[in-house]
């Protein structure tokens, strides 16, 4: 702030230009203050609808999301302006008088200083002045190196004296630009500092938003001012703001902190006035010359706006070519940027002020209720679900009790979320519950970062699952209630009798197995394996169905979602109909009974005649959520724990720190894990996706693609997935459920033939395996599953080595196992980590929008997961920055075109899958 009570001559200036506008200033403060306080838009202080049209423009984004970005009130910003803003900050420099502190300046179009007339008045002035760059304070509190630069007034010019004088019309605005030397005395350049390039245009910033100053207060090394902020109020010539200085500030460059422009140069304060435009002191006197400005009472801060400045500069004209010449260069940016911003604003919808200002108080309004609706959180005994990795070290552990109890206090469990698996001094999963203290609980999971024990966190929410496909009319018609025929045998045949090798001139019995062939597998393992090669299926839990009787292991199965030793899925089904039995369509691929009481029976599964029983574990509530991620952690280790050497997965996740680790993890033990790549969401998904799995494309009768399945080069194998012979089921009115079979889609059912296929291969290497060690099991199946995959097909790129070959799988040599490389080998868990902590909470809520729009129309509820309120700003900038032009964070999680919604998805994704 600039001490004007020196002198009498310069209270008089400063007093004479800010008694007319006195009574608005503190309007405009009045209404800040009552916004404020009755929790209004800030945007119900703006009344120029062309800064707001063009403010708008400035977002380069969607009309609506610009106007939302507007009017909404975040103290968040991105991260990159506060990079802007510490380049930009490289061009403010303090001013001496004779080595004297007396303002400050900043740096214009590689050589022009830019500064307040009251500190450099005249060409004559400059011969003691000097600019001084890079005073300020480095890391540990010592001044870095100051760089100074002596004024060259001859090379440039121009100055608008703070008096208003009648004979100069470019008079009273209070600047002065004018060239610095460009080389200085120790032969440092002039163009080695960053300078600015300023914009004339209006819309830089609206009332209500933050500007800031980067000044040097008193003289003080460089500093910057964080706290209220506001932009309120304006002149012709000046704007009003908050923002605090001190005497030495005069000069500096006031940035709006949403477009990081320039938008004024810091000239003055803004003191109490009486009646009579005497300035006043907190104790309610009249201040004088001697009055410190800690003692007076200020209104706020003025500034000279950017805008007046460079019209000024349009208007003078100078007797020197070089002077014009250098004119023309700071104005460059002006001129190019209107073009620009008119051609924006032209081209988008017409702005009604009133109708922002309503759309403002309608969010405002929705905001408040989400708080209303976030009572959940705000309960000091309402406990959430986290999972984080953290060192399994004794001391890590009491460590980070220690922190947590310290921060939060003693109302918290942590536990290992695989206890029986989990290596001392290596990185494991720990769930955590604990209240989140009324934060938004993605926020308080970013919170827990801090704590140096802990490596990654994320809120264990729930997540949409990516399983069956049923929106086709012919796979829904065996789902509705009431279907006399719920076989959809006749479209199979319309299809494939006169095109599938596998189906025509076939028989019924024939083509029903049709993936047998397909797989070429001719039950040549005739041995009773039984128990002694476990496969687990983690799944829905499994189903009363007869095709299956007998056939799923009762006595090791468990419930993770409910913590008990049943995992039948009809006495937990409560959401809808619509794919039921998932867990019992896609077992009976492997242990399918060859005879049964089903409607239309036929197929069987590829273990059936090896007396092997699927352990079914239920980890997810039902075919569209899973819970928590947390039970299927639990599942990884029981499986584990209880010697499994298979799982077969046929689900899908978007990739997660916690899905990671569980694959690094299963691998590590030597067990083959299965999974769907996924269903119509292109990319394969996790577990799929991560090293230490098999994933399994879906291919159809014709050996082609089937069109919903993710492919990509993790793609290890394909199997049959499109119209495979399953077990259906229909609830008839009386309640009671008909049993028959019928044709279903899915790479969740290419993904058995494979698990199945694993059991078979372990068992007839199993001597050989003897002197396979953890991972070099799976690393020799994938060679192995590869280099016997049939490659006579008509699948595109990117589904694997080709088709399954059981029979030529189970004749492969397996190879050398010192030849085998560990998936994992050049891992950096620190970087995994830090991908996962920057995009996984934007995965997750962008796959549920997208899970949502793929399943619309299989429950009546409009949505089974709210994260409306549940994503955290980071997420949605996350999601903004990688989305189409003009599309939002909010548009992407609800929109209902799936495939914009997934371009974000992958984009993202690619950066966990490259980690």
């Amino acid at each position: 702030m600039f001490n004007f009570f020196n002198t009498a001559e310069t209270k008089a200036i400063i007093v004479d230009k800010l008694v007319n506008q006195y009574d608005q200033i503190i309007k405009d403060q009045s209404k800040l203050e009552e916004a404020r306080l009755l929790n209004h838009p800030l945007i119900d202080l703006e009344d120029n609808q062309k800064r707001v049209e063009t403010r708008v423009a400035r977002e380069n984004l969607n009309f609506n999301l610009g106007i939302e970005r507007i009017i909404e009130e975040n103290d968040l910003v991105d991260i990159v302006n506060l990079s802007k803003i510490l380049k930009i900050s490289q061009s403010v420099c303090r001013i001496l008088h004779n080595n004297k502190p007396v303002g400050t300046g900043f740096l214009i179009n590689g050589n022009v200083l830019v500064t307040n007339n009251h500190v450099i008045s005249s060409e004559k002035e400059c011969l003691n002045i000097k600019a001084e760059f890079f005073y300020e304070l480095d890391e540990e509190g010592r001044i870095l190196n100051p760089i100074q630069f002596r004024p060259e007034p001859e090379a440039f010019f121009f100055t608008s004296d703070i008096r208003k004088k009648p004979e100069d019309e470019f008079s009273g605005l209070d600047f002065t630009m004018v060239a610095l030397e460009k080389i200085n005395l120790r032969g440092k350049k002039i163009t080695d500092i960053p300078s600015l390039e300023l914009d004339g245009n209006i819309g830089k910033i609206i009332k209500g938003e933050t500007c800031i100053i980067i000044q040097h207060p008193n003289g003080q090394p460089k500093k910057i001012s964080l706290n209220n902020n506001s932009f309120f109020s304006e002149n012709q010539d000046q704007i009003i703001y908050e923002t605090d200085s001190l005497p030495g500030s005069s000069g500096s460059p006031v940035l709006a902190l949403g477009t990081c422009e320039v938008v004024a140069l810091h000239q003055t304060g803004v003191p109490k006035m009486d009646e009579n435009g005497n300035p006043l002191t907190k104790y309610g006197t009249v201040a004088n010359s001697e009055t410190p400005d800690e003692d007076i009472d200020w209104v706020g801060n003025a500034g000279i706006r950017i805008s007046r400045i460079l019209e000024f500069l349009q208007k003078k004209n100078f007797d020197k070519p070089a002077h014009n010449t250098k004119k023309n260069e700071i104005l460059a940016r002006t001129n190019k940027a209107k073009r620009e911003l008119d051609e924006v604003v032209e081209n988008q919808p017409e702005i009604s002020l009133t109708d922002v200002k309503n759309e403002a108080q309608k969010l405002k309004s929705t905001s408040d209720s989400k708080l209303q609706n976030k009572s959940k959180y705000i309960g000091a005994s309402e406990k959430f679900p986290f999972i984080i990795l953290a060192k399994n070290s004794h001391e890590n552990f009491e460590n980070l009790e220690a922190e947590l109890k310290l921060n939060y206090g003693n109302d918290f469990s942590l536990y290992l979320a695989t206890p029986v698996s989990a290596k001392e001094n290596e990185e494991e999963l720990f769930v955590l519950n604990i209240s989140s203290e009324g934060k938004n609980p993605n926020e308080f999971a970013r919170e827990l970062l801090s704590l140096k024990e802990i490596i990654h966190a994320e809120y264990d929410s729930e997540i949409y699952l990516n399983m069956e496909v049923t929106y086709d009319n012919d796979l829904k018609a065996f789902e509705s209630s009431g279907s006399k025929n719920f076989n959809n045998e006749q479209h199979f045949l319309e299809l494939y009798s006169q095109t599938s090798k596998y189906v025509k001139g076939k028989t019924k019995e024939q083509y029903r197995q049709w993936n047998w062939k397909a797989v070429n597998y001719n039950s040549s393992v005739t041995d009773i394996i039984g128990n002694s090669i476990k496969i687990v299926q983690f799944d829905t839990g499994y189903s009363h169905h007869p095709k299956n009787y007998g056939a799923f292991n009762l006595s090791e199965d468990f419930d993770f979602v409910d913590d008990d030793d049943n995992s039948r899925e009809e006495e937990h089904h409560k959401i809808t109909l619509a794919d039921y039995g998932h867990g019992a369509r896609t077992g009976s691929i492997i242990i399918g009974n060859l005879y049964s009481d089903a409607e239309e029976n036929g197929n069987c599964g590829l273990l059936q005649q090896n007396g092997v029983k699927l352990i079914p574990y239920r980890v997810a509530q039902d075919v569209l959520i899973l819970g928590r991620q947390a039970e299927l952690a639990k599942a990884v280790d029981a499986a584990i724990a209880t010697g499994a050497k298979v799982i077969t997965t046929s689900m899908g996740l978007p990739p997660t720190m916690t899905t990671y680790n569980l694959a690094k993890k299963v691998y590590e033990k030597g067990i083959i894990w299965c999974c769907a790549a996924g269903n119509e969401v292109r990319e394969v998904v996790a577990p799929a996706v991560h090293p230490g799995t098999i994933a399994v494309a879906a291919s159809n009768p014709d050996d082609k693609e089937w069109k919903g399945s993710s492919r990509g080069k993790t793609v290890d194998i394909t199997a049959p997935g499109m119209h495979v012979y399953v077990p259906k089921f229909l609830k008839e009115n009386t309640g009671l459920f008909r049993y028959g079979m019928g044709y279903g889609h899915g790479t969740s059912y290419a993904t058995p033939h494979v698990s199945s296929a694993a059991v078979l291969w372990l068992y007839k290497n199993r001597e050989k395996l003897k002197n396979y060690q953890g991972y070099q099991v799976i690393e020799a199946f994938r060679t192995c599953l590869k280099s016997s995959a049939r490659t006579q097909h008509s699948l595109p790129e990117n589904f694997g080595a080709g088709i399954l070959d059981i029979d030529k799988l189970l004749k492969t040599e397996l190879p050398d196992s010192s030849d085998l490389v560990n998936a994992y080998k050049d891992e950096d868990i620190s970087r995994v980590a830090m991908t996962f902590r920057t995009v996984g909470e934007s995965l997750k809520m962008l796959w549920n929008g997208i899970l949502r729009g793929i399943k619309k129309g299989i429950t009546k509820e409009e949505s089974l997961i709210s994260e409306e309120y549940e994503m955290s700003d980071h997420a949605k900038k996350i999601i903004e920055q990688n989305s189409p032009t003009g599309y939002s964070a909010k548009e992407s999680i609800i929109n209902t075109n799936v495939n914009r919604t997934l371009e974000t998805f992958n984009l993202i994704r690619e950066k966990v899958v490259n980690s």
